[in-house]
């Protein structure tokens, strides 16, 4: 699981190698529905999970100190270029960011 959460985060903050800000967009939802915890998600968005898994999969991003250093940058980086999907993709690729 922390292989795909490292390769969700290297191509997402890579525009250089994903050119498409659709598809950087989907790693940063995959990123949002896997890993984060429950309790910071809307009602509607909550994955019925374990919470003890839950607590492990939001672990991960703290171990990995590759996630530590380019998930921020990252999605700062994105926020800014999904602008070009258009407004109503744009508005929900942000929510996820």
């Amino acid at each position: 699981l922390s292989t795909v959460m490292i390769a969700a985060v290297s191509f997402m903050a890579s525009p250089n190698y994903v050119r498409s800000p659709h598809l950087r967009a989907s790693f940063a939802e995959t990123l949002f529905a896997v890993f984060l915890p429950d309790e910071n998600k809307a009602q509607e968005r909550l994955s019925k999970g374990n919470s003890a898994h839950q607590a492990l999969r939001a672990q991960l991003f703290a171990d990995s100190a590759l996630v530590c250093k380019w998930l921020a940058p990252g999605l700062l980086e994105l926020y800014g270029d999904v602008e070009e999907t258009g407004y109503y993709e744009a508005v929900g690729h942000r929510h996820h960011i």
